[in-house]
């Protein structure tokens, strides 16, 4: 199927078939969940406290935080 500038299928370019029998999958939203399952797991294993931090933040830490982790 074709695909629009965000990365979804164009409906215009799915068969009436697939519709039908709901085999159309939104990849992004998959895409979001695995992105969110690995930040939590890599968090994890990087000691972080909040290892959902970097979902609600913007994922970076200021020059003092990572010294002070390093200490």
């Amino acid at each position: 199927p074709g695909l629009l500038p965000d990365g979804t299928p164009s409906e215009l370019t799915v068969m009436q078939t697939l519709r039908q029998r709901g085999q159309i999958r939104d990849v992004a939203q998959q895409s979001l969940a695995d992105l969110k399952a690995l930040e939590q797991r890599s968090g994890e294993r990087l000691g972080r406290e909040d290892a959902d931090a970097t979902t609600r933040g913007s994922g970076t830490a200021s020059a003092a935080e990572n010294s002070e982790a390093a200490k």
